[in-house]
């Protein structure tokens, strides 16, 4: 049944961790970089869905500099706190639920 919710083109999200409703309504990216690309609306659309671990990979947020490791910067805010997450190509990232 669950895979009948999700479509093909986000196929890949079966690697994420899911949260409550309640928990990921309060969570949101204020900005995030993938390389040199703003992917701020990409992580808000995986916390829409209540997906809060993203792979940090090209498939999810695209190949802007081809051939080269690129690294994860993010800045969240849950209520009033806010957090900075950091990674890179290849990893795991988790905003905080």
């Amino acid at each position: 049944m669950e895979n009948e919710l999700l479509t093909i083109e986000y196929n890949y999200f079966y690697e994420c961790s899911f949260v409550d409703d309640a928990k990921a309504i309060e969570l949101r990216v204020v900005g995030a970089v993938y390389g040199m690309k703003d992917v701020t609306e990409i992580c808000n659309k995986f916390v829409q869905l209540n997906q809060v671990e993203i792979p940090i990979n090209n498939l999810v947020f695209g190949d802007g500099l081809h051939g080269i490791v690129k690294s994860f910067i993010a800045l969240s805010k849950k209520g009033e706190d806010i957090h900075l997450l950091i990674g890179k190509e290849g990893e795991n990232i988790k905003f905080d639920a």
